[in-house]
């Protein structure tokens, strides 16, 4: 097996192993606030159900792209298109930041 495919393979098993590990804690770090809000006040708590929901997809999606870029970024032919990746990614940042200003500034 050619070195940069084998590179590509790990490097895109880390970022899943990255992507799961990640999306679990903040899962369980969000149940744990979770039922702390809900004792107090539980309408609150479905309001940042639904927020925690929306920048707990938004984290996921930048870091498959990060991920994706990693890997397209390994091969020479691909490199163009990483690029161009990571440049969307960013628009995609911004966009996710100005949608995520109240919800994120309520918190």
């Amino acid at each position: 097996m050619d070195s940069d495919v084998l590179r590509a393979l790990v490097t895109a098993a880390v970022w899943i192993v990255v992507v799961v590990v990640l999306r679990m804690f903040l899962n369980s770090a969000y149940n744990r606030y979770e039922q702390r809000l809900a004792e107090t006040d539980p309408t609150i708590a479905v309001r940042r159900r639904t927020t925690f929901g929306f920048l707990l997809r938004m984290i996921a999606a930048v870091e498959v792209v990060i991920g994706t870029w990693s890997v397209l970024s390994i091969f020479q032919a691909t490199q163009q298109i990483a690029s161009a990746f990571l440049a969307s990614s960013a628009v995609l940042a911004v966009i996710a930041g100005l949608a995520l200003t109240t919800p994120l500034g309520n918190l």
